[in-house]
């Protein structure tokens, strides 16, 4: 089976797959009072909606720092070297995408 490339919170997951990295929610849960049965709740509550988010803002900061390390080995391994003044702007910090 399959394991997330990174988890945050108990909520949110990074999948890598063939085309690339996939953020998944996990419903919230609740046990049904009258059957004992876990169950997937519809929505969130007000008060996770923060939690949420941070844990979605984690995910992304994750994704863009693989997507950068991933594009800077790739220029590394083409022998692009040299005094890095080469054309497409960069800096860090950009998205990259």
């Amino acid at each position: 089976m399959n394991r997330p490339e990174a988890v945050f919170g108990s909520n949110v997951a990074v999948w890598v797959n063939r085309t690339g990295r996939t953020v998944t929610i996990k419903p919230k849960q609740y046990k049904d009072p009258e059957t004992g049965q876990w169950k997937n709740a519809a929505g969130y509550n007000v008060s996770d909606i923060a939690h949420l988010a941070h844990c979605l803002m984690m995910a992304l900061t994750h994704c863009i720092e693989k997507r950068n390390e991933e594009t800077k080995a790739a220029e590394t391994n083409e022998g692009g070297g040299g005094d890095g003044g080469g054309g497409g702007g960069g800096g860090g910090g950009e998205l990259p995408f």
